[in-house]
């Protein structure tokens, strides 16, 4: 296979996984409520724009309504729009959020969460009229309620570019940034847990969205903070890696902690299967970008933790997961044709091992 077969069969295998884990993603995110779409109770655009009224008017609005509301919005997108379209009912919503009632905080929350799912247009709105709100949540003690605001701006956050610099505007990335860090302090409390993950999903979102639109200083400021976190593990922080990888501004930060050698080991140590797999695959795409960075001192690295490479290519080359064999290809590549002098003399020690590491490759991709 030519490297221009190779790098269109790895394209289309990772827009594969990335449409299948938007899939998970955004059904994971809506669990709890989709439980109660399949109960069988439809909501009518009519009763939509009923409680939309009752909202816009300041009648008393109960709780139930507004369940009705973000059953609704995650049933139809015309239910969003509907919801939009009555003046005034986005901005009641939005009052509810700073409500001295708990529970009608929360589920104004769920219902700011649904409404980010709908178009672009509709989530510039909701940020708009909502992201300081929701940005504010994130400061406070109650877990329930940081859990949903934080999903709900994860899920603007990833909508469209202009929502994106709306909640920056806003100070989102550094709220962000400061939960992640304190989630990290509070890894072993149980409560924290959805708030951890909730946190690591908004990042991965506001870096796929807006790798093109931070700042050098803030995409240093985040790989720092990624990088020296000291409890936090999973899936979504392996994704924020190979991300972080992909940013020339914060290579400098990846390669100081050894980013690449931690996923050497963590490619070797861990099972592969259908649980690690979202893990495992930006594991090895961190290590490959890396190993392609000019100096050559994390291919040189690299190198000399050959049987790690090798030990987790052999679990790649057993296993059913086939577009991890091109993503080690592509590993494999940028070490081979690394411009440095030095990691070509250092190849030249392994290189039958490379020669049959290679055919492997060749073999196993067919």
């Amino acid at each position: 296979m030519d490297s221009s077969s190779l790098r269109d069969s790895i394209r289309t295998d990772i827009v594969e996984i990335r449409q299948i884990k938007r899939h998970q993603t955004l059904n994971s995110k809506r669990k709890a409520l989709q439980e109660l779409v399949n109960l069988g109770r439809h909501v009518k655009e009519s009763e939509v724009l009923i409680v939309s009224n009752k909202l816009k008017t300041k009648s008393a609005v109960r709780v139930e309504d507004l369940i009705l509301l973000k059953l609704a919005f995650v049933q139809s997108a015309n239910n969003i729009v509907s919801f939009l379209k009555v003046k005034g009912a986005l901005h009641a919503l939005v009052r509810e959020l700073s409500s001295v009632k708990s529970n009608y905080q929360l589920v104004a929350a769920e219902c700011c969460c649904n409404l980010a799912l709908g178009d672009s247009r509709s989530c510039l709105q909701v940020a708009k009229a909502a992201g300081p709100y929701l940005i504010a949540l994130m400061s406070g003690s109650n877990y329930n309620l940081i859990h949903v605001s934080v999903w709900a701006l994860a899920n603007l956050v990833g909508s469209d570019e202009k929502v994106w610099k709306v909640l920056h505007s806003q100070g989102f990335l550094n709220k962000l940034l400061q939960l992640v860090s304190e989630n990290d302090i509070k890894s072993d409390v149980p409560a924290n847990s959805d708030v951890q993950q909730s946190s690591w999903t908004a990042l991965v979102h506001l870096l796929h969205m807006g790798s093109k639109l931070l700042t050098k200083e803030e995409t240093t400021s985040i790989a720092k903070i990624v990088t020296n976190l000291k409890y936090t593990s999973g899936e979504s922080r392996h994704v924020v890696q190979y991300l972080l990888s992909c940013m020339d501004a914060a290579e400098e930060e990846l390669l100081k902690n050894k980013i690449h050698i931690h996923c050497l080991q963590y490619l070797e140590e861990t099972e592969l299967s259908d649980e690690t797999i979202t893990s495992y695959t930006p594991a090895v795409r961190t290590v490959a970008n890396l190993a392609a960075e000019s100096s050559g001192t994390c291919s040189l690295e690299i190198v000399a933790n050959f049987s790690k490479l090798l030990n987790a290519a052999q679990k790649i080359f057993m296993s059913p997961y086939k577009h991890l064999v091109n993503e080690v290809g592509w590993l494999l590549g940028n070490l081979l044709n690394h411009q440095s002098l030095e990691v070509q003399s250092a190849l030249e020690e392994f290189s039958l091992d490379f020669q049959i590491f290679e055919s492997q490759i060749v073999f196993f991709s067919t």
